[in-house]
């Protein structure tokens, strides 16, 4: 709120807007903004990690629902992309976590197929889905070959939606150039042009889905 009504301040308005509180949560959750990529291959291959995540989350239906995306530099990371739950889960079907892993391994596998290499932009994704694969596991009794049995494991595979994430972006190469592309004019690109570019519309500003987004959101950065 006061980082709010700072910004507000700043703009020299009394009142404090929806863009003000949005601002506010993203320095919070993200860090402030750095200056802008300058050098083209870097902004490309951010541009097309970002995109790969965002891609994934809006072809595949059981995960969180996307809500912006970013090539944008903030605090540590060079890219975001960001969803924001509908509501709290406390009991979630398998397709959950699995399509969680294949959002998180998106960035790296959009890199090897758009790009033909990996960088290390993928460190805190692998770190996400070594976790989320990990309690999949030795928690949730959801492996494919140990069953129904908890395990205490000290590790995890993160790739076990890495084929899930391949498929989609092959499947939808195309739409993964054209999120690039508008990442790389746009720098930040909310959740409905994202379902426009990749359903073959033009890239429209804004959105009506971001303003009625929850507060919660998820991360998944370069």
């Amino acid at each position: 709120m006061n980082e709010a009504a700072l910004a507000a301040a700043r703009r020299e308005s009394r009142q404090v807007s929806h863009q003000d509180f949005e601002n506010a949560l993203d320095k919070l959750l993200l860090g402030g903004k750095r200056e802008a990529l300058m050098d083209e291959r870097e902004r490309r291959t951010v541009a097309y990690h970002e995109g790969g995540h965002a891609l994934v989350a809006a072809v595949l239906p059981a995960v969180d629902p996307l809500y912006k995306v970013t090539i944008m530099p903030r605090g540590r990371t060079l890219g975001v992309t960001q969803f924001r739950p509908e509501d709290d889960r406390r009991n979630v079907p398998r397709a959950y976590p699995l399509e969680r892993l294949a959002v998180a391994l998106g960035g790296r596998t959009a890199e090897e197929l758009a790009l033909g290499d990996i960088t290390t932009g993928a460190e805190n994704d692998l770190k996400e889905a070594t976790q989320v694969a990990r309690r999949m596991v030795s928690e949730w009794g959801m492996g494919e070959q140990t069953g129904p049995v908890v395990y205490d494991l000290s590790d995890g595979s993160p790739y076990l939606g890495q084929q899930q994430a391949r498929s989609v972006l092959t499947e939808h190469h195309d739409a993964l150039d054209r999120l690039a592309q508008a990442l790389q004019q746009e720098e930040v690109l909310e959740r409905e042009q994202v379902l426009a570019i990749v359903n073959g519309g033009q890239n429209t500003r804004g959105g009506a889905g971001s303003e009625q987004a929850s507060q919660k959101t998820h991360i998944a950065g370069n």
